[in-house]
């Protein structure tokens, strides 16, 4: 795995959570770690872009296993 996170273990322990979860997860990290590295504008699109994606992901992820 390329990013760690806290908390890993729980949440990737839930049945919901899958692989594609993992990969969205690691993009918004990635754009996150990038725009606190350089908070230029293209940077903070990119995070609120991923961010977003991610938030859906989860969130249609979680109420599908529901």
């Amino acid at each position: 795995m390329q990013a760690g996170f806290a908390n890993t273990s729980v949440v990737r322990n839930k049945q919901w959570f899958d692989h594609e979860s993992v990969q969205a997860k690691i993009l918004y990290v990635d754009a996150l770690n990038c725009f606190n590295h350089c908070k230029s504008l293209e940077n903070r699109e990119n995070l609120c872009m991923y961010k977003s994606q991610y938030k859906k992901l989860i969130k249609k992820k979680r109420n599908a296993h529901k």
